[in-house]
């Protein structure tokens, strides 16, 4: 068989999956194959770091998925972002966890330096999570 039919035949296997056997079957390839949950933030260049920073802290707040994200496996990554995000800021998220606090929108995380939030906030919206910053 050729590797993209492969592909094909196992991403057709894992749509067929539930919620729960997604968030076990991502666990057991992170261990398997030493995937890192952690999300790199990069420095800000030299110029940026010597300008004076807004240092407030925020609050990030879920609001729900894009309209685009609300189905399939988009779905599904777009939670599993928002338990990365959480995991890589202090606060122990499964995906599970994570789609329950999309899906109700509260806080997400709270005392974040106004850049820091701004740059998650970014990064929460280019995987299909809307928020709000307060």
């Amino acid at each position: 068989m050729k590797e993209e039919t492969i592909i094909k035949e196992i991403v057709k296997k894992i749509e067929e999956l539930n919620l729960v056997q997604i968030s076990e079957l991502t666990k057991v390839l992170q261990e398997k194959y030493n995937i890192s949950n952690e999300i790199i933030i990069s420095e800000p260049k030299k110029e940026q770091k010597e300008e004076k920073k807004e240092l407030i802290n925020v609050i990030i707040k879920l609001i729900g998925l894009k309209e685009d994200f609300k189905e399939g496996p988009k779905k599904i990554q777009a939670y599993k972002f928002v338990s990365i995000i959480a995991n890589s800021n202090g606060r122990e998220l499964n995906v599970i966890q994570a789609k329950k606090l999309v899906d109700e929108g509260v806080t997400l995380l709270e005392n974040i330096i106004s850049d820091k939030a701004q740059e998650i906030k970014k990064q929460l919206e280019e995987n299909g999570v809307e928020v709000t910053i307060i």
